[in-house]
């Protein structure tokens, strides 16, 4: 039912619409729907008719819900060969009945599956090229127990084969990400499996902007959790080398990305993370000496001033700290900016 591209049949796509229209129309007609899709018990069209009828009624959700042969599906999902159609399942689902009381429904199916049946086909997925931390997140977001027990279980193996071959930093992010999400202390053993001094060298020679910001904000998540510290730290530690490293408008440039409007909080795996803090840290980690050092010899005026502008917003300790190393022209640019009440932008 789901195309080599990802993508959904037209008919599929027009039947499940069809579908939600008629259950919409009538009780007689919803009973008829919530009827014929017990009939057939396709996983993929039950998921996508949840998912178009919660645009339209948490309600009528519930109540198909109710409707719904739960055993049945249970062993719809345990012969299901397609890891990919189970996913997608619990993904709609879950995204239909969040913060109804019909959210235990996923949960449920998810935890009265064959999870040692499940665990085979998602360590022969994974050989096939999928990455199984994209089925563990979904299934996480409605049962993070059943979650973890398939991480501790599965192989990961070849997605650690593909991490090493790829040096993909955001793959690496996704990974961590998806762990965190479902129990933090599972980080530690997966970064066991990892050749965490290879990536941290990935880190401190990587150029592409967003691959860098993935994987700090990452590693920002994970420290607030307190686990993998030495891992976080390195992380840390190498882009900001790999920042040093670089002529001041492009670290300025990273940071205004990585940062945004620094008072934004932005939501990274339902954790809410400060960005201004991670530059606080990175600047930090730069150190006043090299800072210093970028801003006594670059000849932009206006990209210094606006840089040590940053500096005293995020992190005026470090200001103070720089006043004391930077030219004559800086340091009292610098002493007016850290007299002054107003917030300068």
């Amino acid at each position: 039912m789901i195309r080599d591209d990802g993508s959904y049949p037209d008919s599929l796509l027009n039947e499940s619409r069809e579908l939600v229209r008629r259950a919409l129309l009538s009780e007689e007609e919803f009973e008829a729907v919530a009827t014929e899709l017990n009939r057939d018990a396709d996983l993929t069209k039950i998921a996508l008719v949840v998912l178009q009828l919660s645009f339209e009624s948490k309600r009528l959700v519930e109540e198909l819900l109710n409707r719904l042969d739960l055993p049945t599906l249970v062993e719809r999902l345990d012969a299901e060969e397609n890891i990919e159609v189970i996913r997608r399942f619990f993904s709609y689902v879950g995204q239909a009945t969040g913060e109804t009381v019909s959210s235990w429904v996923p949960g449920w199916l998810a935890e009265s599956m064959n999870k040692d049946v499940l665990v085979e086909k998602l360590s022969k997925a994974a050989l096939e090229g999928m990455e199984p931390v994209y089925f563990l997140e979904s299934v996480g977001s409605v049962n993070s127990i059943v979650a973890r027990e398939l991480a501790l279980k599965m192989s990961w193996e070849p997605l650690i084969g593909r991490l090493s071959d790829s040096e993909d930093l955001t793959l690496l992010a996704l990974c961590l990400r998806c762990l965190l999400g479902i129990d933090p202390l599972l980080i530690e053993e997966f970064l066991k499996k990892v050749d965490v001094e290879k990536f941290t060298r990935v880190v401190e020679k990587e150029r592409e902007p967003r691959k860098l910001e993935d994987i700090l904000l990452c590693v920002f998540a994970i420290r607030k959790e307190g686990v993998a510290y030495d891992f976080v730290w390195s992380v840390i530690k190498a882009a900001a080398s790999n920042l040093a490293g670089r002529e001041l408008k492009d670290m300025k440039l990273f940071l205004t990305r990585m940062g945004g409007n620094e008072v934004i909080r932005v939501f990274v795996q339902n954790r809410i993370e400060n960005r201004k803090e991670i530059i606080s840290v990175l600047l930090e980690c730069i150190g006043s000496e090299k800072l210093a050092l970028k801003v006594n010899g670059e000849a932009n005026r206006f990209l210094v001033e606006s840089f040590l502008r940053k500096i005293v917003r995020v992190n005026p300790i470090l200001a103070v700290e720089l006043k004391e190393k930077v030219s004559r022209k800086y340091k009292k640019y610098l002493e007016d900016l850290l007299n002054s009440t107003e917030t300068y932008y």
